[in-house]
């Protein structure tokens, strides 16, 4: 992370004087531009070391040789492709031409964000409004003047700008071995930036959200994980590229002998080349190779041993992952990624024998608009005559200039700022009876193609996983009664026993198990009931944890729920070593935090301060660890301390005004 000298010598300034900590200094964005992410840092019990830089470039996952190869056989094919949004997916920052420059301000969570150059490298800034308080009678590297009220709180290098531009680009920052989501994204419409989808609240996650291999599903190529780790990973293949949509290309490549044997490819008309034609598949298999990233979910339940990204084109999508939306009445629902959800409910589709999303969208090609509004009118006569319409042609010239698609798909707004999205219920605009209608009450509601067989009917494992992550995602949120999520307990706890290596379903009951011990507002719940629910989540955290031996998703769920049981019985020396772990497999503050509080209560200071001050790097508006930090000051540097415990007081007040 690299700070202004302001905050540098307000952090460490004092502290180093009082106790020299030897703080590693980070890896300049140059160094950063050479790799895609840098190797696993070594974490410690100081912040983390510097990344190690490498010119080695990430390897393929296997079987898969490169979008790049493929363009040595089929040229023109691989020229078009370079036309299409597909291929600009995901970049790095050095391919780019970065000549956005300026600040954003956004006062509903008094910050802003600062986009500039450092060492030839775009870098994003966040200050934090403290209005015109100043800390401390004489604490001169924070005095904050009345015309720039403002305190950094993080600086990070761009790595890689995700999205084609056709509606935004987004930006992921780098801070070693992890990407970070900027909350600036550039939007196409008014040509600015802006705060990015999901951001634009009192209260977000600034720069701290650390970005998932599932989060780049549809933005890369390809990733491999390092470790097992789904946070720390490589990108080998930006843009989302050939085998994709035509599956891993080593075995075509040798078969085919690349760019040396152009006339067995010919003669083989396209049978057993060992590769995927979309174009040859059934309707529903097709569909998924789109599906893949084009239908959303609010929920997704993987299939047991599977991730997203063991999905191969040519292969129903239910073998791998199963999606749910929930329903509202209030109609607030995600739609910007809902054309699948919509198109499968249309008459049109139903009632067709091939209307699929090829029928208009040609993934090799990008239409002038002329032409695009021409195949689409035809597209709609395959099947419908021109007077199949109810109004006339002199009126629907007059309208839309006799446009099936501007009446019956109409642009509406989404969720993401500036960007319209088509309706794909192809419905009909004066109809009575609208699709979907809106439930009464919140609904989970499996999405899936009428045409897939294998997803109609699904597990009981899929069904009570769905349900456990609703419940997990909303009972901080929403009124979810306990009976329900004991019920959910209960659930999965028999379906273990015939389950008993599914680390996903051993991973929830903990979780839930912890909510409902350190959650509930029951006022009667006695001790002991508590110490049911605690000796619940142990056993099936640990469960998880001789299973999961890599640092998954479910391993450090499982390790959070371990470690708040040992911290919560103050069993520090063994609460000391979870979070240890946890400290080098997720970036989270809190994880960090508590380590400082572990080794606060088992008296090993410097260790303490180090912990807690790597708690604010990773997020500078968290209070607590500044409270914590001002009483480890407070008999040695009395300034300190003082100026840590207003920062507190007031990012705790701001925190709970904003809420």
């Amino acid at each position: 992370m690299f700070y202004t000298k302001q905050f540098i010598s307000w952090m460490l300034g004092a502290a180093c004087a009082a106790a020299p900590l030897g703080c590693t200094k980070p890896p300049s964005p140059s160094q950063l531009s050479q790799v895609d992410v840098a190797a696993q840092s070594n974490h410690a019990t100081s912040r983390p070391q510097s990344a190690s830089v490498t010119a080695a470039t990430p390897q393929l996952p296997l079987g898969m040789v490169g979008t790049q190869s493929c363009a040595g056989c089929h040229p023109k094919q691989h020229a078009s492709y370079l036309t299409t949004a597909h291929s600009r997916s995901l970049q790095r920052a050095e391919e780019v031409k970065m000549d956005l420059a300026g600040t954003l301000a956004h006062p509903l969570s008094e910050t802003s964000y600062e986009v500039s150059e450092l060492d030839h490298h775009a870098v994003h800034r966040e200050w934090k409004y403290f209005k015109d308080h100043t800390f401390g009678a004489a604490s001169k590297p924070i005095t904050l003047s009345a015309a720039d009220p403002r305190m950094v709180i993080a600086e990070l290098p761009v790595r890689y700008v995700m999205g084609s531009g056709s509606f935004a680009k987004g930006y992921l920052l780098s801070d070693p071995p992890y990407l970070i989501q900027s909350p600036v994204t550039w939007y196409r419409g008014p040509k600015a930036l802006g705060m990015a989808p999901g951001y634009d609240f009192k209260v977000h996650s600034g720069m701290t959200r650390v970005i998932a291999d599932e989060c780049l599903f549809c933005h890369a190529g390809s990733v491999t994980q390092r470790l097992g780790n789904n946070e720390q990973f490589d990108v080998p293949a930006t843009a989302i590229g050939c085998e994709r949509c035509h599956g891993p290309g080593l075995s075509h490549a040798t078969k085919f002998k690349i760019g040396s044997d152009q006339s067995a490819f010919a003669k083989s008309n396209l049978e057993n080349t060992e590769i995927v034609h979309p174009g040859k598949l059934s309707r529903s298999l097709a569909e998924a190779v789109c599906a893949q990233c084009h239908l959303q979910g609010d929920i997704v339940v993987q299939a047991d041993g599977k991730s997203i990204w063991d999905f191969k084109p040519g292969e129903p999508l239910a073998d791998t992952r199963i999606a749910y939306k929930i329903d509202s009445p209030k109609g607030d629902e995600k739609t910007f990624v809902d054309h699948f959800d919509q198109l499968w409910q249309s008459k049109c589709y139903l009632e067709s024998d091939s209307l699929t999303c090829i029928t208009c969208h040609d993934p090799h090609h990008v239409q002038n608009k002329d032409s695009a509004v021409a195949d689409q009118q035809a597209n709609c006569l395959k099947c419908h005559s021109d007077q199949a319409c109810g109004l006339e042609l002199v009126e629907r010239q007059r309208q839309n200039e006799n446009q099936c698609v501007a009446c019956h798909m109409p642009k509406s707004a989404s969720e993401v700022p500036h960007a319209a999205t088509t309706n794909h219920l192809i419905n009909i605009p004066a109809a009575t009876v609208k699709i979907p209608q809106r439930p009464q009450h919140i609904t989970l509601r499996k999405l899936y193609s009428p045409l897939d067989e294998a997803a109609k009917t699904t597990s009981r494992r899929v069904e009570l996983l769905a349900t456990a992550y609703w419940i997990l995602d909303n009972v901080k949120h929403d009124d979810i009664p306990d009976s329900d999520v004991d019920k959910a307990i209960e659930d999965l706890i028999q379906l273990s026993q015939s389950q008993p290596k599914d680390a996903s379903v051993l991973t929830c009951i903990a979780r839930l198990a912890r909510h409902q011990a350190e959650g509930s507002t029951n006022e009667v719940a006695d001790a002991q009931t508590i110490s049911d629910y605690w000796a619940i989540a142990g056993k099936y955290a640990r469960a998880a944890l001789a299973i999961e031996l890599q640092p998954s998703a479910n391993r450090k769920a499982a390790l959070e729920v371990i470690a708040s049981k040992q911290f919560g019985d103050g069993d520090f020396p063994a609460a000391t070593q979870s979070y240890l772990e946890l400290t080098r497999i997720r970036r989270a503050a809190i994880d960090w935090y508590n380590l400082g509080i572990c080794y606060g209560r088992l008296k090993r200071f410097p260790e303490a301060e180090q912990a807690l001050r790597e708690s604010i790097r990773l997020n500078g508006t968290y209070a607590a660890p500044y409270r914590s930090l001002s009483i480890l000051y407070s008999s040695v540097n009395p300034q300190l301390a003082e100026q840590m415990g207003q920062i507190h007081e007031f990012l705790a007040n701001q925190n709970t005004a904003l809420r």
